[in-house]
């Protein structure tokens, strides 16, 4: 990369396949840089492209040997860690600490901090320990993909040993091609997240509450902890352009899960077996927050009886221990007319994460992904 030093995103890909193909193993790190945008409008590109060379060595100098940091373009980085697991990837929780204790000379944020009393009251910036709370968040995302995973591999490798796990590998690496019908099968099993089925439930909650504890059992640079989260607001898209297949069926650059749901139209059971899936987790152990997301056709929740009914879902998944949910209402045959007209629907909205968006100004790919997720 011209301006960091780091490796470029093309070499980037090469080195993440050649070094998995080489270790079997290796933990993979992307980093996004918070307000970047927002920091060039304030202190100009020039001031930017400086922030990006800190960042760039704080991270090449982070890295052991025979690791490499990336640039990926604008302000996203990544760490490519050959033989590394979540043991020897901890680390990086303490690089990131040692780097945010120097967040107020990267970062200043008077306008935020002037609406915190505390940072008012003490006369200092939020990244300067003015704040009450110093936490940093976490996010881990796509609970449902990774569940639906590894409880096909758990069935269809060890229990029924229809192929070996290098077999497996290979029909990954070669992105199913000459493996259709075996791709089906694994993509219509039933064991899937979000289906209130036993086997990727607990998959799900076992590695989300280890994954927790390992989040929040860390001091971040600021005088707080990681707090773990699960959602993935948007990523899902951009994680899964960027991801080979996956032995739950799913082909690659395919969409990954959204937020703590299933994945795309693999909850067949209806949203009632939805929440009773997502209410297995412990949500107190992701304390920077989580979203369910349902979908419903107008139908269901038509006049007071339907409304009701709406509501008594929502009660009952809190009432389970669940954190945030919020719901689509949506026709497939009025999504699919919109994607068609966009001018006759300027105002047609749905629910991504926290927020409502045009449906008419998502990507194509988003479109279908609603579309799909009606029509299932």
């Amino acid at each position: 990369d011209e301006l960091t030093g780091l490796i470029s995103r093309k070499y980037f890909y090469e080195v993440l396949q050649r070094e998995f193909d080489r270790n079997g193993s290796l933990a993979l790190s992307i980093i996004n840089l918070d307000d970047f945008k927002l920091y060039n409008q304030l202190y100009g590109a020039q001031e930017g492209d400086i922030a990006l060379k800190r960042v760039a060595a704080v991270l090449a100098a982070s890295v052991d040997e025979g690791c490499y940091a990336a640039r990926l373009g604008g302000k996203e980085f990544a760490l490519v860690l050959p033989g590394y697991d979540i043991y020897t990837a901890k680390t990086l929780t303490e690089t990131v600490a040692a780097y945010e204790r120097h967040y107020m000379e990267m970062n200043p944020s008077p306008l935020f901090s002037a609406t915190m009393v505390e940072c008012v009251r003490q006369g200092k910036d939020a990244y300067a320990g003015g704040a009450k709370y110093n936490n940093s968040s976490c996010n881990l995302n796509s609970n449902g993909t990774m569940a639906d995973e590894l409880a096909m591999i758990y069935k269809h490798v060890y229990q029924n040993k229809e192929c070996t796990l290098a077999q497996l590998n290979a029909m990954l690496l070669a992105d199913w091609e000459g493996h259709e019908a075996f791709r089906l099968r694994m993509r219509r099993d039933e064991d899937k997240w979000g289906n209130n089925r036993a086997l990727p439930d607990e998959i799900c909650r076992e590695i989300c509450a280890h994954c927790a504890a390992r989040v929040n059992a860390v001091a971040n640079g600021r005088g707080g902890r990681f707090k773990a989260s699960l959602y993935t607001i948007d990523r899902n898209y951009f994680y899964g352009e960027r991801l080979g297949a996956s032995a739950d069926g799913r082909k690659a650059g395919e969409i990954l899960s959204r937020n703590v749901g299933a994945a795309s139209t693999m909850d067949r059971n209806g949203v009632t077996a939805l929440i009773a899936s997502a209410c297995k987790l412990d949500f107190t152990e992701f304390p920077t927050g989580s979203v369910l997301d349902i979908l419903l056709h107008p139908s269901a929740v038509a006049g007071e009886e339907g409304l009701r009914a709406f509501e008594q879902l929502i009660l009952t998944y809190c009432a389970q221990g669940g954190y945030a949910i919020h719901g689509n209402v949506m026709d497939a045959r009025v999504l699919r007319d919109a994607q068609a007209h966009p001018e006759k629907y300027p105002h047609l909205q749905v629910r991504v994460c926290g927020w409502n968006v045009y449906f008419v100004n998502l990507s194509r790919a988003e479109q279908d992904e609603f579309i799909a997720r009606a029509e299932a």
